[in-house]
C-alpha cells in the first residue's frame, strides 16, 4: 500500500512539475517532444526546441487530447504556465507566482503603486525601465536590450525578439529568386501580404496579434505598403498580383 501511495504522488508530481515536457503524437504517428504552455479554444501552444508553435488539438491522438483537458483544468501562472501554489499575488484579478511578478529589467518584484507595462505575452517591466527594453515590431513582445543580439536591431529602426528573428521570410526568398526589385513599400508590403494570408488561416493568439500589428502599423513600408497591397489584391486576385510582381523582375545580365 505504501508503494502504491508513493507511486501515486510521484506521478502527480511529474504531471505538475515545472518545465516537464512530454512526447506528443499526431494521428498520423509523427512524434515530437515539447512543453505545453497555453490552450486557446481548440488550439494548443507547444514549446519545441525553444520555439513556440500552435497546433489544432484534433491533430493529436486521444491520449494527448485528454492530457490537454487535464492541464487546462489546473490553475496556472500566466507568466510561466506552471501550476500555482500558495505563494501567489493577485494583479488585476489575475494570479501570478510571486517570483514571476517582477520587472524584466531590474528583476525586482512589483509593489503596490508601481507603474508597469505588460505585453500580450505577459512580459512585464517598470515604466521607468521601459527605455532599457525593445519592442518587437512583429509580435509586440517586450525584450531586454542588454544582452540582445545585434541582429535584433535593424537599420530602419525596427527591432525583433529572438523568436521572430528565427522565422525565415519566405516571401523575400521568392522575390530574390525571381530577381524582383521595387521600392520598400512594394517589397515589404507584398511580403506582409503573403504573411497575412497565412496568418488568417492560423487561429492562435500570435496570429491575431500579428494581424492587428499589420493593420495598425504606421510605417510607410511595412504598414502603408501592406494596406495598399491588400487593397490591390481585393480588386484583383493572387495570380494577377503575382504576374504584376514578376514584371518587376530584373535578372542580372551575363557577360
Amino acid at each position: 500500500m505504501l508503494f502504491l501511495r508513493a507511486s501515486f504522488w510521484i506521478g502527480l508530481l511529474l504531471f505538475c512539475s515545472p518545465g516537464w515536457s512530454r512526447v506528443w503524437t499526431t494521428s498520423s504517428g509523427s512524434k515530437s517532444e515539447g512543453e505545453l504552455f497555453e490552450v486557446l479554444g481548440d488550439r494548443i501552444g507547444l514549446l519545441i526546441k525553444g520555439r513556440e508553435y500552435h497546433f489544432s488539438l484534433s491533430r493529436f491522438i486521444q491520449a494527448d487530447q485528454d492530457y490537454v483537458r487535464r492541464w487546462k483544468m489546473t490553475p496556472r501562472c500566466p507568466a510561466c504556465s506552471k501550476t500555482l501554489g500558495t505563494r501567489t499575488i493577485d494583479a488585476g484579478g489575475v494570479k501570478y507566482h510571486t517570483s514571476c511578478f517582477r520587472c524584466m529589467v531590474c528583476r525586482s518584484g512589483f509593489r503596490g503603486g508601481d507603474q508597469f507595462r505588460r505585453d500580450a505575452w505577459n512580459g512585464m517591466v517598470h515604466v521607468k525601465h521601459f527605455q532599457s527594453t525593445g519592442l518587437c515590431g512583429t509580435c509586440s513582445r517586450i525584450f531586454v536590450k542588454k544582452g540582445a543580439h545585434p541582429k535584433q536591431f535593424f537599420a530602419d529602426g525596427r527591432m525583433s525578439c529572438v523568436t521572430c528573428l528565427k522565422d525565415h521570410e519566405f516571401a523575400h526568398v521568392w522575390l530574390n529568386e525571381k530577381f524582383i526589385e521595387s521600392t520598400p513599400p512594394v517589397v515589404e508590403g507584398f511580403c506582409n501580404l503573403v504573411s497575412s494570408a497565412v496568418l488568417e488561416k492560423e487561429k492562435s493568439k500570435l496570429a491575431s496579434i500579428l494581424l492587428d500589428n499589420l493593420q495598425n502599423n504606421t510605417s510607410l513600408a511595412y504598414g502603408v505598403g501592406y494596406r495598399k497591397m491588400k487593397s490591390n489584391l481585393a480588386q484583383k486576385n493572387w495570380p494577377t498580383l503575382l504576374a504584376e510582381m514578376k514584371q518587376k523582375s530584373k535578372p542580372p545580365k551575363l557577360k
